[in-house]
């Protein structure tokens, strides 16, 4: 048992960060979601990007939505494959500084929302309210 070293990177490679999910959704195919970059400013995002392994190289390709709807920036989220052709998305946290009276304070927004991202036309949804009924007596 003993790491190896990675296989060459090409296509759109990601930025370090921390706090991003990677879910594996078949034989060599992982989605990452979000993150906290170390890019200037510093801050969260909620880019996807889908990495293909191959033998010798791993591809990085960067989805874009355009204006289509998509989860607000987080990182610290968690990210779970449905096994079927859906990734679901709870929570996490958006950390941003701003100035307060001339100190740096951190101001934090908590979510306790859930996204559906889907795979095959590489969009997001939400998923409908749940509806009770008093005939279950939910």
């Amino acid at each position: 048992m003993n790491w190896g070293g990675a296989a060459n990177q090409t296509g759109d490679v990601p930025t370090p960060r921390s706090g991003h999910s990677l879910t594996a959704v078949g034989k060599g195919t992982f989605y990452m979601i979000g993150g906290l970059t170390k890019e200037k400013p510093a801050g969260p995002t909620n880019d996807v990007y889908k990495l293909t392994l191959e033998k010798n190289s791993n591809t990085w390709t960067k989805l874009s939505f355009g204006s289509g709807m998509a989860p607000l920036a987080r990182w610290h989220h968690t990210a779970t494959f449905d096994g079927q052709e859906s990734i679901w998305v709870f929570g996490g946290y958006t950390g941003n500084f701003a100035g307060s009276f001339g100190k740096k304070k951190p101001l934090r927004r908590y979510h306790d929302d859930v996204w559906i991202f889907h795979i095959p036309s590489e969009s997001w949804s939400q998923p409908p309210p749940a509806i009770s009924s008093s005939e279950d007596g939910a």
